[in-house]
């Protein structure tokens, strides 16, 4: 019998991203004051001395150096694309997402019909509370059409589902394959 405690993986095994040093502590100055202009024989002072701001270091002892006190975090722009600019590795394209070709009722000929058969296979068996339903979730519903109904023949709308081509809409972009996976289930 095997034990139920959960085990991990070895360290060597484990590869988390290092993480980010700490955010800068964010300084805002004050408005400067008006100066007054300073007399023409007034002595020239020599600028400050420079300030090094050092953040705290993270768990992995990074951490960041700024000639002054920063007045934002120039990392929250940051993304890991940004970080992993190197030749060798593969880029992916962003593929703009593909607009919608099928109408969302298909593969049936109208919405209306394809609400009366989604009730049909939502509802396990007739009943008064189904009844409601029909009538609430179909008939009610604001596009329905009776006039959708004039052809309507239930085996035929089956046989429509049934031989609908297996990519609905809604389907994975390009690149991704459908397969299917046998598990073994005790």
């Amino acid at each position: 019998m095997r034990s139920r405690k959960s085990r991990a993986l070895p360290k060597r095994y484990v590869n988390d991203p290092p993480q980010p040093p700490p955010p800068a502590d964010i300084h805002r100055d004050p408005a400067p004051e008006p100066v007054e202009p300073a007399p023409a024989d007034a002595e020239i002072l020599p600028p400050p001395a420079p300030f090094w701001y050092r953040t705290d270091p993270n768990a992995d002892s990074y951490y960041k150096v700024y000639p002054r006190r920063p007045t934002h975090d120039p990392d929250n722009d940051v993304t890991i694309d940004d970080l992993c600019q190197l030749s060798g590795l593969l880029a992916v394209e962003k593929a703009p997402l593909a607009t919608q070709a099928l109408p969302m009722f298909f593969p049936f000929a109208n919405q209306t019909v394809a609400w009366l058969m989604s009730w049909f296979y939502r509802t396990p068996r007739l009943s008064l509370a189904s009844l409601d339903k029909l009538v609430h979730d179909v008939i009610l519903r604001p596009g329905f059409d009776k006039d959708d109904l004039n052809d309507f023949v239930a085996v035929t709308e089956q046989h429509r589902l049934d031989n609908s081509p297996d990519t609905p809409p809604g389907e994975p972009p390009s690149g991704w394959s459908r397969g299917s996976v046998t598990l073994k289930i005790p």
